[in-house]
This record gives C-alpha cells, structure tokens and sequence, in this order.
C-alpha cells in the first residue's frame, strides 16, 4: 500500500508501471485493429456502388431496349450477349454480397472475457500484458487475411462491371 501524500494512511494498491514498450506495441495494435475496420467499411461501401452501378446499367440496357423482351421487335442483342451480361450481373451481385457478409472471428479489440480467464490463471500484470498483445497481433493476422479475400472480391466485382460496361457499350454501337 502507498501512503497518502497529506500522511493519511489511505488503502491503495500498488500498480505496476507498464512498459513503456508494450504499451507502445498495444497502442499500435489498437490502432492497425481500427484501420482495419476502417478499410472493410470503405471496401464495403464501394462495393455497394459497384453493385448499385451494375442495377442501374441493367436498367438503362433495359429502357434503351439493348435487353429485348419483345419477339415483335427483333433482335438488339444477341442472345449470348443478354446471358452474358446475366451471368456478369449476378456474379458481381455475388461478390458484393461475399463482401458484405459477416466476418466470423473478426477482432475488434482485447476480449475483457479472455483477459478475465487469463487472470484467473495468472495475474502478473506484464504477463497479462503480452497476453493482451499476442492476442492481438493474432487477431490482426486473421482480420488481414479475411480482409484481403473480401479486397480481392471487391476487385474482382469492378472488373465484371467494367466487362458489362463494354459489352452493353460494343451493343449499343
């Protein structure tokens, strides 16, 4: 127990200082966890507009009749072209909702459950520390992983919707 400055004998308890560099490592795993997040939210967000550019295509193909539905009209676009610009649209509705689905195990930040487990245990503090932090870093791991699939998805997605672009454009001319 310290002592109160004023002499009092007030009941604290001694803290351990941190280490000044596990600190700095949880401070920098915190914040790659948060611009982690940050990144599959905007991956996220253009993969709706990728989404929402390749409804509205089909629907302009539609309105200027490159995607005939009427026998009386005759033919604007072949049949293999009005499949394939099916299949395009699909698979980037495909991707887009691969992008947009849950992550299962993507972490946040520390698990106070896990650290409360861990304590009972074994409560030094510098080992709670490292425990926090290679909690973290495997999480970091695993979020980058995850995250890199659902980039490659959301490239994958843009390039189909700049094939659907010029497949209605060379139907168009």
């Amino acid at each position: 127990m310290s002592p109160d400055p004023s002499g009092t004998s007030q009941a604290q308890p001694d803290v351990q200082a941190p280490d000044a560099g596990l600190a700095l490592a949880y401070e920098a795993a915190c914040d790659l966890l948060r611009m982690q997040d940050a990144t599959l939210g905007n991956v996220r967000s253009r993969a709706t507009q990728v989404l929402s550019t390749a409804a509205l295509l089909t629907s302009i193909s539609a309105g200027l009749g490159i995607i005939n539905l009427d026998p009386k009209r005759g033919e604007v676009l072949a049949p293999s072209g009005a499949w394939a610009l099916l299949v395009l649209t699909v698979l980037i509705g495909a991707l887009t909702t691969y992008v947009h689905w849950p992550i299962r195990g993507w972490i946040f930040g520390p698990s106070a459950s896990k650290i409360l487990a861990e304590r009972s245990h074994r409560s030094d503090v510098d080992h709670l520390r490292e425990f926090v932090l290679q909690a973290l870093v495997k999480g970091i791991d695993g979020n980058d992983h995850a995250l890199k699939r659902k980039q490659k998805a959301f490239r994958t997605a843009s390039l189909a919707l700049v094939v659907e672009v010029l497949a209605i454009a060379a139907a168009v001319a």
